[in-house]
């Protein structure tokens, strides 16, 4: 067996939630190992290389049909393809993850499983009831499900179905073949009495990175983050960011806080994620959502103890950051948290749902800052020894050998569903191929064109040895290119010998799969789309995807997203002059892919989008947030911005950041070249009715929803 593995996680996104992040650590961890390590997202929500969207395709005609009849993700396509997708192909082994969160068919699993050797680590109870990740105290799970308790509980349903559900699972189950992991012995004991019983089942804890969670002073973090250094800090992330979330206990935490209030105890929570406004409550410090684990540590570090409320979880990774960082844990008996915490000697376990009781624990340890001191070194030390990542990959490796031996030694048969035993909503195209790749335990290899794609590479002056924009452009693993290196207006369009054409700027980089997944299954098509993400400054989401074409209206492309967007040589000749203005161009065969492969800075698409407008007075549509976050994250220099247009006629003659607002009604009276909607979420209806007041060709759209 080789030393390296190479190893495709499959995620419902790769660095938002709790399930990802575990993911996203342990693909990094392999990496550093020298694993060949990537993870396959149904969104993709990071700047990372090795994280790569696949399309979710919702079949459209199943969507509410599911909905209406409480079938959960039986209308996502997507996963059916992962069977040919290039990185299931070139994996030793398929590791999944949560595969609940709208972007996998259940029934993707069974063909997966059989073409590759397949460990499934449980993250929740999800795979085992009907629709639920926890039960709570539900136990109807282990029989059957039906007649729910709670059919709103995540992910939700309108009808109870959860019987038919669980059904399903069971057939899917016995039709698969996988090797399960759990994080607990909470959930190895499910696992052990539910529909999975007959797969093998290994706990294997969730790791933490013990080098960046690491003790740090308390002192000097207090101070950079404006924490007071003579009061009692108790600190959570179980909340969810707020109070609101009744899994995450956040109704605990408020009474356990009031208790110590009228205790008259002299303390201060640290609500670490929330971006609550707490200026009411002199008790309660909000942090914001905070992406960076360094900083993370930071405020983990001016904690006194580390208060956890959540009445249902399994291996939470908080838990696991405050003991790495050395702060004493206070919890309830909740899931696998007694598994991580040692009462007694990290921190303290208190009676499920008792509140009186963690009350007592806390207000103990504020009397006794000695022990609290004994229990911070025996936290780290228990976090460096039974957790540290390391540790927890090289119990993956030993298991990744195992399942790949047993695969290659066994010769399995093929388990394939009767069509009378399915649900009609299952019987699609996309689904009956991958039932024929199962069929053989093979992949179906296609005979396909590979066209030779021309790389326009501007470098804005930047030496290429220097740039990671040439690295990721050079490391593509489609061959079948060429890279031209120089600006795109200076294309010499007599020596192009391509038959599509890719034109990217210095600044932004593609993972290594990006043409590839792009043109895998190319029928000679005008222009290949995918959607972009726009990120912040701070490289956080800006808000949600773009969509570079407009494929449902008219078959039209958005050049100011030309990094998402290949075309064929033909119709890039056609179009020069307008692709290097970054206009809209026409064609006449587009292929789409729902998925977000691109990402920059919303800065450099918004002055993609107004290099027309430049010396020319331009104004924006809506007077929300939205509007507040776009000012902040775009520069507008050589624009003339003028004010701010807005339906709600009570804002007329406002400001809005120090620009006025002008009521919908008055645009007649205004006098510009430029209108842009702000709005993503209603972008199609505004601009439908700004047609009504304004040419169509004044209005800017930047989301063509």
């Amino acid at each position: 067996m080789a030393d390296k593995f190479s190893i495709s996680h499959v995620s419902t996104v790769d660095v938002l939630g709790g399930a990802a992040i575990v993911a996203w650590r342990l693909m990094q961890a392999q990496r550093a190992l020298g694993h060949d390590s990537v993870i396959l997202a149904g969104y993709k929500m990071s700047p990372y290389l090795y994280t790569v969207p696949f399309p979710v395709d919702i079949d459209t005609n199943l969507h509410e049909k599911c909905k209406e009849q409480g079938f959960l993700y039986y209308e996502f396509q997507g996963s059916h393809k992962l069977v040919q997708h290039l990185l299931v192909k070139s994996a030793d082994v398929i590791h999944l993850h949560n595969l609940h969160g709208n972007y996998f068919n259940p029934y993707s699993l069974s063909a997966l499983s059989h073409i590759k050797p397949t460990i499934w680590t449980l993250h929740d109870m999800q795979p085992l009831t009907g629709h639920c990740a926890y039960s709570f105290d539900c136990e109807r799970w282990v029989t059957g499900c039906g007649q729910c308790p709670d059919l709103q509980t995540y992910p939700p349903i309108n009808v109870d179905t959860t019987s038919q559900l669980w059904w399903d699972k069971k057939t899917i189950y016995a039709h698969s073949y996988f090797n399960i992991v759990v994080p607990s012995k909470w959930l190895k004991e499910k696992v052990e009495k539910s529909i999975m019983r007959e797969h093998k089942v290994e706990l294997i804890y969730n790791g933490v990175d013990t080098a960046t969670f690491s003790p740090r002073s308390k002192i000097e973090n207090r101070r950079k983050y404006g924490i007071p250094e003579n009061k009692f800090i108790i600190g959570s992330v179980a909340n969810g960011g707020s109070f609101s979330d009744p899994r995450k206990g956040g109704y605990y935490t408020k009474i356990i806080l009031d208790l110590l209030k009228k205790n008259g105890s002299d303390f201060l929570f640290v609500n670490i994620g929330s971006s609550e406004d707490s200026s009411n409550d002199p008790y309660v410090i909000n942090t914001g959502y905070i992406y960076d684990s360094n900083q993370l540590a930071e405020i983990y570090s001016t904690l006194d103890v580390f208060l956890f409320t959540s009445i249902a979880d399994n291996c939470p990774l908080v838990v696991l950051e405050a003991l790495s960082c050395g702060i004493p844990i206070v919890s309830f008996s909740t899931g696998g948290v007694p598994e991580l915490v040692q009462h007694g000697k990290c921190g303290f376990i208190a009676e499920y749902k008792n509140v009186g009781e963690i009350f007592h624990y806390i207000e103990y340890l504020r009397a006794n800052p000695q022990l609290r001191m004994q229990f911070a070194k025996n936290a780290r030390w228990d976090a460096i020894t039974y957790f540290e990542h390391n540790i927890i990959v090289n119990q993956y490796e030993k298991l990744y050998t195992r399942v790949i031996e047993e695969f290659e030694r066994n010769t399995y048969e093929a388990r394939l569903f009767s069509l009378s035993e399915l649900p009609n909503v299952i019987i699609t195209q996309d689904f009956l191929e991958a039932e024929k790749v199962k069929k053989t335990n093979k992949f179906q290899e296609e005979i396909k064109a590979t066209p030779k794609v021309m790389v326009i590479y501007d470098n804005k002056g930047v030496a290429i040895e220097k740039s990671t924009t040439y690295k990721s452009i050079i490391q593509q693993s489609y061959s079948n290119k060429s890279i031209q290196v120089g600006s795109f207006a200076k294309v010499d369009v007599n020596k192009i010998e391509a038959d599509l054409i890719y034109s990217i700027d210095e600044g932004s980089v593609i993972n290594p799969y990006f043409l590839e997944i792009m043109l895998q299954g190319y029928q000679e098509e005008d222009a290949i789309c995918c959607k972009f993400t726009p990120l912040r400054v701070d490289d956080s989401i800006f808000y949600r995807n773009i969509t570079p074409a407009q494929s449902n209206y008219s078959k039209t492309v958005d050049m100011a997203y030309k990094e998402c967007i290949i075309l064929s040589k033909e119709l890039f000749l056609k179009n020069k002059d307008k692709i290097f203005d970054f206009e809209y161009i026409n064609v006449s065969k587009l292929k789409l892919l729902d998925a977000n492969f691109c990402m920059d800075k919303i800065d450099i698409f918004i002055q993609r989008k107004l290099k027309k407008f430049r010396n020319k007075k331009v104004y924006i549509y809506g007077a929300g947030s939205h509007t507040k976050d776009l000012l902040q994250q775009v520069n507008f220099d050589g624009i003339i911005l003028s004010g701010i247009i807005d339906k709600n006629k009570q804002l007329d003659g406002q400001k809005y950041n120090e620009y006025p607002i002008y009521s919908l009604d008055k645009i007649d009276s205004l006098d510009f070249d430029g209108l842009l909607i702000s709005s993503a979420t209603y972008e199609q209806e505004i601009y439908e009715e700004l047609k009504l007041y304004i040419p169509k060709e004044k209005i800017i759209r930047i989301y063509n929803n």
